[in-house]
């Protein structure tokens, strides 16, 4: 029994101290003044997509009408062999705007959409979204003066789940939070280990000096992979915190595309090379684990009970600032109840994902997606 408490200190002293060194990062992070004076930079938007014909007229109004002089940015949308409607509709839609461009994909996959729109940019800087986010309109205007005051390398930009309705609702949100504070956290102490390339923002001179790194055997990875790259080089990797820089997008609607969605995103994780960012997901996955038995610990006695629940109340105490932190630095609604309600469920979700990110494929979009070295 003293070795296993040993253990149990161990892990979640470990976690505790991971997470409150997310909460100081995330704490000290500076809003950017968006009104100073500087040169634009132009910049490339790049938006693969497969199967959005509901979504992409929404997105390329919001693009088309940003607040940025359109000879500054050009937006490139990729085809990805959509089998629906989408690429007659975006070709419909494209036509009204001069620095609007669509292409087809030739290799199918995200990976290989971005890369070909890499290819076809025009401008030094490149940022990517996803076909059904919503976009402020300054978010380009906010992101090109970013790039010419701070000269980054790669920039990492919040991300936020709207509208949130239902319990399911309010687990994705608080889980999908809970990846965007610790991401902008640990970048915040120079220890970037998450980005989404739903709003990522780099050169493209590293993308191209890092492709190999990212066109590797796994489906998913395009925004990490390259985090990783660039982070080996010692590049300049910021965190954007403006309102106007934050992007919005839809909850999944059903339970098999969430855990679909949630195994591809952990699938990557076999493909990690950063150490810090492997000891962190390591020391997450293990201490879920731990949580799931906690309920057990109320029969091996009542002094290792206590102990037990010492430890998990710690734990949920540090996540609960992280994550209303979070939710006011980024403008999202946080709701205390589902918070509570959703640590109850959360360790036994984080098992099952991993497990089975591990053992087998999934599904994405109608393609198999690969989840294990082939």
């Amino acid at each position: 029994m003293i070795g296993t408490s040993v253990f149990i200190i161990i892990i979640f002293s470990s976690y505790i101290y991971i997470i409150y060194s997310f909460y100081k990062g995330l704490k000290k992070a500076t809003p950017f003044n968006s009104n100073q004076d500087c040169v634009y930079s132009h910049l490339s938007c790049i938006i693969p997509f497969r199967n959005e014909q509901d979504n992409l007229p929404q997105v390329i109004s919001s693009l088309a009408c940003q607040n940025l002089n359109s000879d500054y940015y050009e937006v490139i949308l990729i085809d990805d062999f959509s089998t629906d409607n989408s690429y007659t509709k975006a070709l419909q839609l494209v036509k009204k705007y001069h620095n609007f461009r669509l292409i087809k994909n030739q290799l199918p996959g995200k990976k290989n959409a971005i890369k070909l729109g890499v290819e076809n940019a025009l401008n030094p800087f490149i940022v990517t979204t996803d076909a059904d986010c919503i976009h402020p309109s300054k978010w380009l205007h906010t992101i090109s003066k970013y790039i010419s005051i701070h000269q980054p390398d790669l920039i990492i930009a919040p991300i936020v789940l709207s509208p949130v309705k239902s319990f399911f609702d309010h687990f994705q949100h608080l889980d999908f939070l809970s990846l965007v504070a610790s991401g902008a956290g640990a970048c915040e102490v120079s220890k970037p280990i998450m980005c989404n390339g739903a709003n990522l923002i780099y050169s493209k001179e590293l993308y191209q000096n890092g492709m190999a790194k990212v066109l590797n055997q796994y489906s998913s990875g395009d925004d990490i992979f390259l985090l990783q790259y660039a982070k080996s080089i010692k590049a300049k990797i910021t965190f954007l915190l403006n309102h106007n820089a934050i992007v919005k997008t839809k909850p999944v609607k059903t339970l098999k595309d969430f855990i679909q969605q949630r195994v591809r995103w952990a699938s990557k994780s076999k493909g990690y090379s950063d150490n810090y960012t492997l000891y962190v997901a390591w020391n997450v996955f293990f201490i879920n684990v731990l949580s799931t038995i906690y309920p057990l610990t109320y029969f091996m006695g009542s002094s290792f009970f206590y102990f037990f629940s010492i430890a998990i109340f710690s734990k949920v105490f540090i996540d609960f600032r992280l994550l209303r932190l979070g939710s006011n630095l980024f403008k999202t609604p946080f709701n205390v109840r589902a918070f509570f309600l959703v640590q109850i469920i959360y360790p036994f979700y984080i098992a099952f994902i991993v497990f089975y990110a591990f053992i087998g494929s999934v599904q994405w979009k109608d393609r198999n997606i690969v989840t294990k070295n082939s």
